[in-house]
This record gives C-alpha cells, structure tokens and sequence, in this order.
C-alpha cells in the first residue's frame, strides 16, 4: 500500500484500495505503473531491444548504480535524498566508467560497453 500511494498518488490508491475495481492496461500507463502497452506478439522483441540498448549504450556501473539510488531514496526524506544522491553523484564520476564517457564524449568517440 504505501508503495502504491507513493507511485500513483493517495487519490487513485484510495479508489484502487476501496474498490478493488481491476484496472486495465491503459489505466496501469496512465498511473505510471508500466512504461508501455503493446500486442503480445511485439513483447519479446521489444524486450530484447530494450536489453540490447542498455547493454550497448549504458555502462554497467551506471545500471548497477542507478539501481541502488533508486531503491535508496524511496525510504529517505527529501533533504536525505539529496544529500545522497550528491554524494552518489561524487562516486559516480570517480568511476571508470565515467571517465571512459567523458572522454569518449569529448573525443566524439562512439563507445562500446
């Protein structure tokens, strides 16, 4: 429950909640429960673009710590939270990833993770 009210608002948690009405595919996008709607038949591909582009475009260092910020500062308040993503950032760029994206960037280098 508290997930949901955070996600979605108190207001269409609260009818969710209440109801018990089952929503649908459009309803889910519009709270922002799913990033997309689609024919079943396109899933599978769908799916192996989307891995095949994090694979390629997004170094795995950034994926691994993007992951844990996210779920970090779901239980920190607001002040917390930036303080932690500040120092979240500070790690980050000392990473080697980051370093090889700088300079990749700045050399108009097309990089391969």
């Amino acid at each position: 429950m508290v997930f949901l009210i955070r996600k979605i608002g108190e207001t269409n948690a609260r009818s969710m909640m209440l109801t018990g009405d089952i929503i649908d595919a459009q309803k889910a996008l519009q709270f922002g429960l799913i990033n997309a709607v689609m024919d079943a038949e396109l899933i599978e591909d769908e799916v192996f673009e989307f891995a095949k582009k994090l694979c390629k475009q997004t170094s795995s260092q950034s994926i691994a710590l993007t992951k844990q910020m996210i779920a970090e500062v779901q239980n920190l308040s607001m002040d917390e939270a930036l303080q932690y993503a500040a120092a979240m950032n500070m790690k980050a760029r000392k990473s080697d990833d980051c370093k090889k994206g700088i300079n990749a960037f700045l050399n108009k280098e097309k990089l391969s993770w």
